[in-house]
């Protein structure tokens, strides 16, 4: 275990290597479920936001463990990484386990020709709301997070929606697992991952 001790974004950083002002934010601003120690824990953590997932984004949490994942493509190291499900709070990683709707959803793109391109052709998106972009662990796709609204539609017709529109639109491909509530996400180092400051306060 480390100390408590300050990062370069003037973080309070507990001894679990975690922000200790994880319990202050608000609840409102969507909760989903994280989870520690890579794919085979099927137990949350705990439920955090946006917000605070993008400042283990573009902190050191990471960084060791995706810089060696790039460099050798282990899938042992992959599987080892922490992982959230962007559409969910759940009990257990499962469909069965899913006890609330974030009202969000994760759009993967994996192996880009230009992900720089399709990162600009994503942020100028006006028809659907970017809560968050970063690169995948492997570097050489996007995940996209943005929102939708299941009190009116159910969460697959929302991803068959956004998959035919990206297609017809941008030419792009989207990852058919997304269509999963309770899909994991592997969170990475990214520095520079787009959180909308319009939508929340860092």
């Amino acid at each position: 275990m480390s100390k408590i001790h300050k990062d370069s974004f003037g973080n309070i950083i507990g001894a679990n290597g975690y922000p200790l002002n994880w319990d202050i934010y608000d609840i409102n601003q969507g909760l989903f479920s994280y989870f520690k120690n890579g794919i085979k824990n099927t137990i949350p953590y705990r439920n955090i936001t946006i917000p605070m997932v993008y400042k283990v984004i573009i902190g050191d949490y990471h960084k060791k463990i995706t810089n060696n994942y790039r460099r050798t493509k282990a899938p042992s190291l992959k599987q080892q990484m922490d992982y959230v499900t962007f559409s969910c709070v759940c009990s257990k990683r499962s469909e069965r386990g899913v006890i609330s709707h974030s009202n969000m959803i994760c759009i993967d793109f994996d192996h880009l020709d230009n992900i720089e391109q399709s990162r600009k052709f994503l942020l100028k998106e006006t028809e659907l709301q970017t809560l968050l972009l970063f690169t995948s662990p492997g570097g050489d796709g996007l995940k996209w997070i943005i929102h939708i609204d299941v009190s009116d539609e159910h969460h697959l017709s929302h991803f068959v929606a956004i998959r035919n529109y990206m297609q017809q639109q941008y030419n792009l491909e989207v990852d058919k697992a997304c269509k999963d509530i309770s899909r994991a996400c592997f969170i990475p180092h990214d520095p520079n991952c787009f959180i909308n400051t319009n939508l929340f306060q860092l």
